[in-house]
């Protein structure tokens, strides 16, 4: 806002009102529709921030630990976070965003943490054998669960067979079991 904005007195003078942008606002003076008000507390000298048209309508400053409801209005702003920082010293820190705008998360998990690229990571060989048409590879993990998995000498093809319990048997009838490809059987 220019200085001669202001008369000699160091008041504001009464502006044009600008169509288009009608919820003008200069520091604590607020486009009343026809003239500039003074505002104090920065809005409606209640805890509110006035939007600049309509007296009525107010986002109303809560402390952090109140709850928000649909009556509250939002209001829009630039803004920078801070949080505190978990490195001692109750020191504050920047939140971050990456670069479209979402908010980046970096956590500590705790405890056991199991994660399989694959679904036959968490299994073990038990056994193996060859015949002149197939090789058998048995796998087993700790709940039961099993594989047997079956490549054919001549085309190099692997084909399996899986179930949740009942290894020693499925192993026994490996020639008999019914194979199919990895996708199909996990």
């Amino acid at each position: 806002m220019a200085t001669s904005d202001f008369n000699s007195s160091g008041q504001l003078n009464q502006l044009e009102h600008d169509p288009e942008n009608h919820a003008k606002r200069v520091d604590n003076y607020v486009w009343n529709g026809s003239a500039w008000e003074r505002q104090s507390g920065g809005g409606g000298g209640d805890g509110a921030i006035l939007d600049g048209v309509d007296s009525t309508i107010k986002a109303t400053v809560q402390d952090i630990g109140t709850q928000i409801t649909t009556n509250d209005f939002g209001l829009v702003t630039n803004t920078v976070m801070h949080g505190v920082t978990t490195g001692g010293g109750g020191g504050y820190v920047d939140v971050k965003v990456n670069p479209s705008g979402a908010l980046t998360v970096e956590s500590t998990i705790s405890g056991t943490v199991v994660a399989f690229a694959k679904s036959t990571e968490q299994y073990a060989i038990n056994n193996k054998e060859a015949t002149a048409t197939y090789k058998y590879f048995g796998f087993q993990k700790s709940d039961g669960g099993w594989y047997i998995m079956r490549k054919t000498i001549a085309t190099n093809i692997f084909e399996y067979v899986a179930g949740a319990s009942a290894y020693a048997t499925a192993w026994t009838n490996r020639a008999s079991q019914i194979y199919t490809d990895y996708a199909t059987a996990f």
